[in-house]
């Protein structure tokens, strides 16, 4: 299956080849492949010896558990018109947040992009950074500890793995032979960072990493704005040539996904710019970044303040105005 659009219909049968990687045995399955990536910072031992025996059995706890989660996992598709949008939400999300569960909207879930997303790969540590496509973002939230894991494509995921660790140490890239025949075992999607953290330092736990496109800071933006302006809900099932396939994986596995179509946010839905041409009137007219809001004030309907609302970017005065002039100017303090 091609991972450069997905669409809703394939949501299913993707969630059902993350599951059967999860559970699968052996060299090509969730538990080795998931500890070969954790020891990666050992990787001269690791190519002679294999990763740790403890290393592996915590990736197998962990499979395990990511597998079950995924079983009752509610999907979520963001069309790819609006993947920039929630980008732009993500990058604006102050770190002193303090995020609610109910945000998530299910205990577990998954969300697919119908464009994936280019993420960093690797830690930021790294000599020289890399980006790969992440098509999904899952999560759990179980006793107030949230997991929240971003599964890339696994070809070039892999392929990507396969140069740089080698390379770092000096040795030659795994054969690309070798590289395919690994990706076509695992399956289209595999793991490519999994985060856990208590739900009460969900953005805390980012701390100074100055990264707009962390799996945490989308999965957050993208959960808030599907609360936001819903116009029309559907259900779209996956192709009957598929469920074979999942229902020999999982009989429980639904075999459909919601997809939820939004409106755009009016430009000014609070009036906060408005006011009587008394008290202000504009001599110019500007851009405002867009920013989330959060509506605490008591004269706001409950509804509006259960959470944050992403405020699009807009102008700001009529459209005869002329344009302000500004200048950004970064000053060194200290």
């Amino acid at each position: 299956m091609a991972l450069d659009v997905i669409c809703p219909k394939h949501c299913p049968e993707l969630r059902a080849d993350i599951i059967a990687f999860l559970q699968a045995p052996g060299p090509f399955g969730a538990a080795t492949m998931l500890s070969w990536m954790e020891s990666r910072d050992d990787y001269g031992r690791l190519r002679a010896f294999g990763p740790r025996e403890e290393k592996i059995a915590a990736a197998a706890s962990a499979a395990r558990i990511m597998a079950a989660s995924l079983s009752a996992a509610e999907l979520f598709i963001i069309a790819k018109h609006k993947v920039k949008d929630v980008l732009e939400a993500a990058a604006e999300i102050p770190l002193d947040m303090d995020v609610q569960r109910h945000w998530f909207h299910n205990d577990h879930g998954i969300m697919f992009f119908e464009k994936p997303v280019i993420m960093n790969a690797f830690s930021k540590d790294a000599e020289t950074q890399h980006t790969t496509p992440v098509a999904a973002i899952s999560w759990s939230i179980t006793g107030g500890i949230m997991r929240v894991t971003a599964w890339a494509d696994t070809s070039k995921f892999l392929g990507l793995t396969a140069k740089e660790i080698p390379s770092a140490l000096g040795e030659r890239p795994v054969p690309l032979k070798d590289v395919r025949r690994v990706a076509a075992a695992v399956g289209p999607l595999i793991s490519c960072a999994s985060l856990v953290t208590p739900l009460g330092q969900y953005m805390s736990s980012i701390g100074s990493e100055d990264d707009p496109r962390h799996p945490q800071r989308v999965l957050l933006s993208a959960c808030l704005m599907l609360k936001q302006y819903v116009t029309a809900r559907s259900v779209v099932e996956a192709p009957r040539s598929s469920w074979r396939r999942i229902n020999a994986i999982n009989p429980q596995l639904g075999k459909s996904v919601t997809v939820i179509d939004k409106r755009e946010v009016k430009k000014n839905p609070t009036n906060e710019d408005v006011e009587s041409p008394s008290s202000r009137v504009l001599s110019v007219r500007y851009d405002r970044r867009g920013h989330w809001r959060e509506y605490k004030s008591e004269r706001f309907s409950p509804e509006l303040r259960e959470h944050p609302i992403w405020i699009p970017a807009h102008w700001v005065g009529h459209e005869g105005l002329p344009l302000a002039t500004r200048s950004k100017v970064t000053r060194l303090t200290r």
